[in-house]
């Protein structure tokens, strides 16, 4: 539990950093190239304070519903 976000389901910023680390450890290590993608919610705070903390999560939600259905639980 302490490696995921409950509300979620997806790891949290702590274990991202603990898996990133490892995989591009290895990938230097080996000498080949390794590219990540991070991903901002534009204006998510406004709908955090406009819509409430409710809605904010419900948004988390669904964006992590759908990189799960598009990119797979790894």
């Amino acid at each position: 539990m302490a490696m995921h976000d409950p509300l979620t389901g997806l790891i949290n910023r702590r274990r991202m950093g603990v898996m990133l680390e490892q995989v591009l450890s290895s990938y230097r290590h080996r000498g080949k190239p390794c590219a990540t993608m991070l991903i901002d919610l534009d204006r998510f705070k406004q709908v955090n304070d406009t819509l409430g903390h409710t809605a904010g999560d419900s948004l988390l939600k669904l964006v992590a519903d759908r990189l799960i259905s598009v990119v797979g639980d790894r």
